[in-house]
């Protein structure tokens, strides 16, 4: 459970130690439990991973609100890799559709004014890691733990 988790993370309560969210890990009823638990995650995230659907406790697959979850991440002041982790039909075909509707939703107004985001959409081929030589270290933002990556990156 986040609770779990939560524990987990403030008992150690090192800048060194944080997870890696992965948006649709949380077996879940409603999407308000979903975007709790995202949003109590957050701050001790050092990557993130958002798929475009979740599994119910059933185990039927339902869609996620990619707005409201790039809209979390956004709140919560993230600074780190976010990406796209397709595990669904036709990635081939679905992978660019969902990379740039994610570019849409994370820099709306990028396109119109011609301007550089500090976001990027990060697409993993394997377990993203953080990039070499940077270390992982406390920053406070809102009285919350963050990473200190100044931007999303493209790999």
């Amino acid at each position: 459970s986040v609770e779990q988790m939560l524990y987990i993370l403030e008992s150690v309560d090192s800048s060194w130690f944080g997870i890696n969210l992965d948006t649709s890990n949380y077996i879940v009823e409603t999407d308000d439990e979903l975007y709790d638990a995202i949003t109590r995650s957050l701050p001790y995230a050092v990557n993130v991973q958002v798929k475009v659907k979740r599994k119910l406790p059933d185990g039927t697959k339902v869609e996620v609100d990619l707005k409201k979850m790039i809209s979390l991440i956004k709140e919560a002041g993230y600074q780190g890799y976010v990406v796209l982790e397709y595990e669904e039909e036709a990635p081939r075909e679905k992978v660019p559709e969902y990379i740039d509707l994610l570019k849409k939703i994370i820099n709306p107004i990028q396109g119109a004014r011609g301007q550089h985001s500090r976001w990027t959409v990060c697409l993993s081929r394997g377990s993203p890691s953080p990039r070499r030589g940077q270390p992982w270290r406390r920053v406070q933002t809102s009285g919350k733990r963050m990473h200190p990556w100044p931007k999303l990156h493209t790999q």
